[in-house]
């Protein structure tokens, strides 16, 4: 009678423990900052025609003349002004998604990296903004000082209501958002989430499947029962009855 093959336990990986509440926290608070990131970008590359046309207007009333290429290096400093500001929102923006989708799924070199993003938020983005470092991190320089103050203040005229409450909001995410961050991917039940597992159940690589004596100079035992030391489980067959006499 011939044994059916030994059924091999599979050696896998186990999977991470359930999400903890401060980590999904967490991962809200990065999705919710880059949202708000990306809708001060969009707001920032909405308002180029206005702001162009109240530093255009402003320049007017001071008595200056205004000819085709003055307009032009206007229009091309709101330009660059304001894009060069929604790229970095917008990267920055990016850098809080992926790591927040990664967070979600406890890779660990996430963490570390959102550590170190959510401390350059607060440090260059949070603090300084608090302070009204707005206006000096969007000075574009055009060799004329008339030209920038004129549309810098044609910006802040120019900023509508909605987005002047998303910029709160954002200050609020940037400052208290990311300490909360920090904190929360720091706490134990965090650092259990983020930990590496232990293999789900099976045998580790090299140990024979349950249930079968180890491989030795005495197994399988030899007999005339008993087949060759180098057939598997297969082989052993029942040769003790008549027809095998």
């Amino acid at each position: 009678m011939a044994y059916p093959p030994p059924q091999q336990q599979m050696h896998q990986p186990a999977g991470p423990p359930p999400r903890p509440g401060v980590v999904t926290a967490a991962v809200w608070l990065m999705y919710a900052t880059a949202i708000s990131l990306v809708i001060s970008g969009i707001g920032f590359i909405s308002m180029r025609g206005e702001v162009r046309d109240l530093a255009e207007s402003a320049i007017r009333e001071s008595g200056e003349q205004l000819s085709a290429s003055d307009m032009e290096m206007i229009d091309t400093v709101v330009l660059m002004m304001l894009v060069l500001v929604a790229i970095l929102l917008f990267v920055f923006a990016s850098f809080y998604a992926i790591l927040a989708l990664l967070n979600s799924k406890a890779k660990r070199p996430a963490r570390i990296l959102t550590w170190i993003l959510a401390s350059i938020g607060l440090a260059c983005c949070g603090l300084p903004g608090a302070f009204g470092q707005r206006d000096a991190t969007m000075q574009v320089s055009s060799g004329d000082e008339q030209v920038e103050a004129e549309v810098m203040e044609a910006f802040e005229q120019a900023i509508p209501a909605w987005l002047e409450i998303n910029e709160y909001i954002q200050l609020g995410l940037l400052l208290l958002g990311s300490i909360l961050i920090i904190v929360f991917l720091a706490l134990p039940a965090a650092n259990q989430f983020f930990r590496k597992q232990p293999p789900a159940g099976g045998m580790p690589p090299g140990y024979p499947p349950h249930g079968y004596p180890p491989a030795g100079p005495n197994y399988p035992p030899q007999g005339p029962n008993y087949p060759p030391h180098n057939q598997g489980p297969t082989g052993y067959t029942d040769t003790s009855g008549p027809g095998n006499q």
